[in-house]
């Protein structure tokens, strides 16, 4: 087959599989619903209505000892893009899903063509782009999947080794960085191995490329930090001192997480399934070392042994900022194994070599099951509105609280006003870790606050336990419908929302 031809086939394989990922994804109504989708689509929601970088959803008492009227908790630059995207296409769950969909489908396709650049067989990358895509459908509308499709076509461009495509890559990765600074720590080393081999081996330190290179990095430094400065509207005093604030609760370093987060350095957590998670990537490192050894008998191995390395790195730097909890890590570990068994499959061809393969990819696949099992075992809610018992609550005197489960099945994402984010009910710099966050036992509600929370998202861990759901002799841990939505307050559980009654409380006015 001519070359031409394979580059083409290779590019509509790349097209339909991308295109039947993001159809399956549809059906299977992902991403599913996070924690913290309520955050960021408030965030993007407020900046859209009003014009400035808050959040409607957040209490007074999450803003005590925070900028007045202000969101710093993240860096602006995923809620400035998702607000441009409700600016274009509104506010609903569908949407919403249609912008995250779209990002996934362009980072399948940067992944696709990055592996034939690097010479990965095509149903390894087929594998790749598959479990890439599952694995970050689990954890909703976060900002990794921007990030990561970013760092990917960075990579990407960064292989035309044109003037331009230094400066564009070098612009890529900034922009990767700016939506979620994990995106910094996968593209350094990618962008160091290039400006390695192009630069410092070829000694061109003085050259007019090595010029335009640095050139590129202080031009889109200077870009991050003009629209930085208009998305913060110039108050970087208050800016740096809320996301110091926010990043020391949310996510410690290596002092921090080494201890509070110990288990979650090694066991997946919430839909992870208890799947190890440095395991993968210690696994990765491991297949790349061996093809590193092996480089010098098989020289085109460099190609894939680099990637790995390059993609280790990364998600080691990270993990010092973050605690491996997201499967963001499983994702890259994911890219990194696929590449590294891609390689013992060509240069091991005999029976055992390929037995190893298959095995390998068999254990990479297994974080495949939490995103199929949420998508397939969980059935979809009945419609229920929440609009008209938010209030006819209001009216009676109680503050009332949601979570995203709530948000998006009975309001579809669209908060009345007075309604408020559950988990930005409470203080983040309050001393006392029982008033920090959001309420761990019924007695923390306040008497006057009713809040709207799916079980086992929310209630669980107040209730201490959880909703499971049955397939033939197997319990999985995955709610038995996708929100088994309920109202609580300070005395427990009132009611699902499917037969909760407002009347039944006492009027507080």
């Amino acid at each position: 087959m001519k070359l031409d031809q394979l580059y083409l086939n290779h590019w509509l394989l790349s097209l339909a599989l991308s295109l039947g990922i993001c159809v399956a994804a549809k059906v299977m109504d992902l991403p599913r619903i996070h924690v913290d989708d309520l955050y960021y689509i408030q965030t993007a929601a407020t900046y859209k209505n009003e014009g400035r970088l808050d959040n409607a959803a957040f209490t007074e008492e999450f803003r005590q000892g925070l900028t007045p009227g202000r969101d710093f908790g993240q860096l602006p630059f995923y809620s400035y893009a998702m607000s441009k995207w409700m600016g274009l296409f509104g506010l609903s769950g569908a949407s919403l899903q249609v912008f995250f969909l779209f990002f996934l489908f362009l980072g399948v396709v940067s992944i696709m063509d990055l592996s034939r650049i690097l010479g990965v067989s095509l149903p390894f990358s087929c594998f790749i782009a598959a479990i890439f895509a599952l694995s970050l459908s689990l954890f909703g509308f976060r900002m990794d999947v921007i990030s990561l499709f970013l760092f990917f076509f960075g990579w990407r461009v960064l292989f035309f080794a044109k003037p331009w495509a230094y400066f564009w890559g070098v612009g890529i990765f900034a922009c990767s960085a700016a939506v979620y600074p994990a995106g910094f720590f996968f593209g350094l080393p990618v962008f160091l191995y290039f400006y390695f081999r192009d630069i410092i081996r070829p000694h061109l330190l003085w050259s007019f490329r090595n010029l335009l290179i640095l050139g590129s990095i202080l031009f889109w430094l200077a870009f991050s930090m003009i629209l930085m400065h208009h998305l913060i509207q110039g108050d970087w005093q208050g800016f740096l001192s809320d996301y110091r604030i926010s990043a020391a609760q949310a996510n410690p370093g290596i002092p921090f997480s080494l201890d509070k987060y110990r288990l979650a350095w090694f066991m997946g957590t919430e839909g992870a399934f208890y799947f190890p998670k440095i395991g993968f990537v210690l696994l990765a490192f491991l297949l790349s070392a061996f093809l590193w050894a092996g480089v010098g008998r098989f020289p085109a191995l460099e190609f894939v042994a680099f990637p790995c390395w390059i993609l280790g790195s990364g998600v080691l730097l990270n993990a010092g900022l973050v605690p491996l909890k997201f499967w963001l890590f499983s994702a890259s570990s994911v890219v990194m194994a696929g590449w590294a068994l891609s390689g013992f499959y060509r240069v091991a061809p005999n029976l055992l070599g390929r037995f190893f393969c298959v095995c390998g990819m068999a254990l990479f696949g297994a974080l495949a099951v939490p995103g199929l099992s949420y998508g397939l075992l969980q059935s979809s809610p009945k419609p229920y509105f929440l609009a008209p018992v938010i209030h006819d609550l209001q009216q009676k005197g109680y503050t009332v609280l949601v979570d995203s489960n709530a948000a998006k099945f009975g309001l579809d994402w669209s908060l009345p006003l007075g309604t408020y984010n559950f988990f930005t009910s409470r203080s983040v710099i309050s001393p006392d870790p029982l008033k920090r966050i959001l309420p761990r036992k019924w007695g923390d509600f306040h008497k006057n606050e009713v809040a709207i929370l799916n079980w086992n998202d929310s209630i669980g861990s107040i209730s201490g336990n959880h909703l499971w759901a049955s397939w033939r002799r197997f319990r999985l841990p995955v709610s038995p419908t996708k929100s088994d939505v309920f109202f609580v307050n300070q005395s427990g559980v009132l009611g699902s929302v499917y037969d909760f009654k407002p009347q039944a409380l006492p009027s507080l006015r």
